[in-house]
């Protein structure tokens, strides 16, 4: 839930985020990031144990493109019960669809038989000043005045890949990928052409068309160019009539969570087969860049059928 902020902007009116409440007070925008990243890996994934390694394939936002990120792993994986493979890890700093390309890494290395498992984790804050001032620069912040925006929001997930299909909670497809010509800031036609790229492909690796597909999740948090593309996508993708396709958004309730989207995606989806209010057993989750980058990956449940 929104709440409102310690500052203004320049005509008096106050800031809103949705935030975590029991945060330490007074961190910075990258130390709340690093903190939210910490506490999902340390409840989420520490307590697991491999006898072999694990990789961890860890995603930051851009703001964090020009720090210094060799004690990142180290200080992350200090609570793991499981040894870490240090050297097949990685820190990616980017946009949502990092959070995909960090995933289809995971899957590669964890293909190599090298390791015994993939933790990928992906964590992102917009409530410090200075990321909400990006926001509002490039003109995606909700303001009484502009309501077609979004919340900021902060967030963290993380998924555990590993080789044992017999204790999975959910089956991942390879992540596809596509490039948006159209942005908020040009005046190219948006036609969907990423967004559809991104689709084609992730569902070509898995063999399915859209119309297999029982439910969508997106990380859109509010824009209209976003629900946009989504009638674009099915619009020219659907090839056979569907009574029902939901669409699944975690950002209605966090708010612009950034890297963290993606993930809290396909978190979503497994979310929705374990507790068994899911449509049906195949989800295609999105990730989008308003810059250009989109990607997709197709989240099946291991238990088949309808839920």
């Amino acid at each position: 839930m929104a709440q409102e902020l310690d500052f203004e902007d320049e005509q008096g009116e106050p800031y809103y985020a949705s935030m975590m409440p029991d945060l330490e007070p007074g961190l910075s925008g990258r130390e709340r990031v690093l903190a939210l990243l910490a506490r999902t890996l340390n409840q989420a994934v520490a307590p697991a144990r491999y006898g072999r390694p694990v990789a961890v394939f860890v995603v930051l936002p851009s703001s964090f493109a020009n720090a210094d990120l060799s004690r990142v792993l180290p200080n992350l994986v200090g609570r793991f019960e499981s040894p870490v493979a240090l050297d097949a890890s990685r820190v990616f700093v980017g946009g949502p669809v990092t959070s995909f390309e960090a995933l289809a890494h995971a899957q590669a290395v964890l293909a190599t038989g090298q390791v015994a498992g993939c933790v990928v984790a992906a964590a992102d804050s917009f409530v410090s000043p200075l990321r909400l001032l990006e926001l509002e620069r490039v003109g995606r912040l909700r303001r009484p005045h502009d309501p077609d925006g979004v919340i900021p929001g902060e967030a963290a997930a993380c998924l555990l890949l590993d080789r044992y299909p017999e204790r999975a909670l959910a089956c991942l497809g390879a992540p596809g990928f596509g490039l948006e010509p159209a942005t908020l800031w040009n005046d190219e036609p948006h036609r969907g052409d990423g967004l559809l790229e991104a689709a084609t492909n992730a569902l070509a690796a898995c063999g399915y068309d859209l119309a297999d597909m029982d439910t969508r999740i997106s990380d859109a948090a509010g824009e209209s160019f976003d629900f946009n593309e989504q009638a674009l996508l099915v619009s020219r993708r659907l090839e056979r009539r569907k009574h029902s396709f939901p669409l699944l958004l975690p950002g209605g309730v966090l708010g612009e969570i950034g890297v963290a989207g993606p993930l809290c995606g396909v978190a979503k989806a497994v979310a929705t087969y374990q507790r068994r209010y899911a449509a049906g057993p195949r989800t295609i989750v999105f990730a989008r860049d308003h810059h250009g980058p989109r990607g997709a990956v197709i989240v099946e449940s291991t238990q088949g059928g309808q839920q």
